[in-house]
């Protein structure tokens, strides 16, 4: 019985990963004006840079970010998604970068 488990575990991986892509359905289109609805704070959260807390679970989530530089609207070689929420006197932002930060670089411009 575990083998059989195991493949239909693969077989779901399989079709979340590779079966949009078989499909034709991979294919990238930038949002130019795009919404989010926030949701107040549920629960807390500690300024930690741990997102396992309480307040995150019911953030509103931004993702499916376009590039500008390089490139032109295109998709990104690699995903970052915000989490967003806030409660009466605080804004609360989390980034998640998917990258090696070895490769990131930067430059400080006016």
């Amino acid at each position: 019985m575990r083998p059989v488990r195991h493949l239909a575990t693969l077989l779901v991986v399989f079709i979340l990963f590779c079966g949009p892509s078989l499909l034709g359905q991979d294919a990238f289109s930038p949002s130019f004006k795009p919404t989010l609805q926030s949701n107040p704070l549920q629960g807390e959260i500690n300024i930690d840079g741990q997102l396992d807390d309480p307040g995150w679970k019911s953030a509103a989530i931004a993702d499916g970010f376009a590039e500008v530089d390089p490139g032109d609207q295109v998709k990104p070689g690699v995903r970052s998604l915000v989490l967003l929420t806030y409660d009466k006197n605080k804004l609360y932002i989390a980034l998640i970068a998917w990258d090696d930060p070895g490769r990131i670089r930067s430059s400080i411009c006016e």
